[in-house]
């Protein structure tokens, strides 16, 4: 079977198109064809839906009460 090349990007440093390849290698087939298509709001769709229910990735869910504190007052 022939084989074309879909997409491509330039990066000026190696590390740059390392770290891309990486992040993209780790996509879903849908996510990564929204994007070889330019759709980028199909992309952004595909990305919430992966599970993560958090909107940064620096926010932290409830925490337990620290251990030996009563939590009934």
């Amino acid at each position: 079977m022939p084989v074309s090349l879909m997409f491509s990007e330039y990066y000026e440093r190696i590390d740059e198109a390392v770290a891309a390849e990486r992040r993209i290698k780790g996509w879903s087939r849908a996510k990564k064809e929204a994007y070889i298509r330019g759709d980028f709001e199909r992309l952004s769709a595909l990305a919430r839906r992966r599970g993560n229910k958090r909107s940064s990735p620096f926010e932290t869910g409830p925490s337990d009460p620290p251990q030996g504190e009563d939590t009934d007052t």
